[in-house]
């Protein structure tokens, strides 16, 4: 239930049956010409008893709204609406005949019903058309509740899908690897031509590796680790041929993961790792039995790591596929990163 709505502000259940109250005697006395007894006193017992009354109307009413709001359905038909609509002028109808019976019997002492048939039927005709303005109101209320909620949830929605587009354009364009690698290339091309050519060749395979693959949600593994055979090249001319690849089997299991995730988290270790010739880079790959990809290295930090956020994005995006979590762990003075492999569930026949 929305809390903030008007008819849960605390003020607004306090004051407004009071004066709504003081209209309704007004209007009594208007229908029954007599509005001379204003002259006697406004503050009479006929007043109280409106005031009275009307709290009971519309606290009833928030009541059976409260309990309707509660069922937490999504049903928002027609019949929804004029059934609660229908108990509450039920209920109203039914609250104001024994209120009103119990106030000219017992208060008045006015033992037949004839005697004040007309006040009771017009007690019931007005609290019955204030049941359905308030209904009304706050029913149409929740309404413009629902869809402003929607509204802010597609926008929502859309931001979050905007930042993944962002980001995943950025991941495409990659402009660290492209300028590092453009660097690298202008010393090649005045230091040895064939090099040069060779690495633009690898240089082409990681893009086109990156944009054939940007609509596949999943490829296979030895394509993403010849992807990551080509970035290691293509960084290790920045970094004097001191990171070296350990354990990387030629044939890899049928299993898949995301494109560009072990790219990713090969690119941040290089990245947040200070690389020297008396401090190289070695990195081991392993399969675990539990469907994981181990990535361990010796740690070597960077004072300031450019790549502090790649485990939360890997983990973004692989909590779509898998309950499985991307793994940090820091032991023994090396760095653990387990990514998790999928494989497709073969379909029954």
């Amino acid at each position: 239930m929305n809390q903030k709505a008007f008819h849960n502000n605390p003020i607004f259940r306090i004051v407004w049956p009071l004066f709504y109250g003081a209209v309704i005697y007004l209007l009594i006395l208007l229908l029954n010409n007599n509005l001379s007894q204003l002259n006697e006193s406004f503050f009479g017992q006929e007043l109280y008893f409106c005031i009275a009354l009307s709290y009971l109307i519309f606290e009833s009413n928030r009541f059976i709204l409260k309990l309707d709001i509660k069922r937490k359905t999504d049903d928002q038909s027609a019949f929804r609406v004029i059934s609660v609509i229908a108990i509450n002028l039920l209920l109203t109808s039914i609250i104001v005949f024994v209120v009103v019976r119990i106030y000219f019997n017992i208060i008045l002492g006015f033992s037949a019903m004839s005697t004040f048939s007309t006040e009771l039927s017009m007690f019931i005709l007005i609290y019955a058309a204030t049941g359905l303005i308030y209904n009304s109101l706050v029913i149409s209320n929740q309404f413009l509740f629902k869809e402003n909620q929607d509204l802010l949830q597609n926008e929502r929605i859309l931001a979050e899908n905007l930042e993944l587009e962002l980001l995943k354009f950025r991941n495409e364009v990659n402009p660290d690897l492209l300028y590092d690698s453009l660097e690298s290339l202008i010393s090649l091309i005045h230091n040895n031509l064939n090099e040069a050519e060779d690495y633009i060749d690898r240089l082409a395979l990681i893009y086109r590796h990156i944009l054939s693959n940007r609509n596949n949600e999943l490829i296979n593994i030895s394509q993403e680790m010849e992807a990551v055979k080509n970035i290691v090249y293509l960084l290790n001319e920045k970094y004097n041929h001191n990171i070296k690849i350990h354990s990387l089997p030629e044939e890899f299991p049928d299993f898949l993961v995301i494109p560009g995730a072990v790219i990713n988290a090969i690119e941040a270790i290089i990245r947040q790792t200070i690389i020297t010739t008396a401090q190289p880079l070695g990195i081991h790959f392993d399969f675990q039995e539990d469907d994981y990809l181990v990535i361990r290295h010796k740690l070597n930090n960077r004072l300031v790591n450019k790549k502090q956020d790649y485990i939360s994005e890997l983990q973004n995006a692989y909590s779509i596929y898998t309950e499985k979590p991307v793994v940090s762990v820091k032991a023994y003075g090396e760095n653990y990163v387990k990514i998790p492999i999928l494989q497709l569930e073969e379909e029954l026949t």
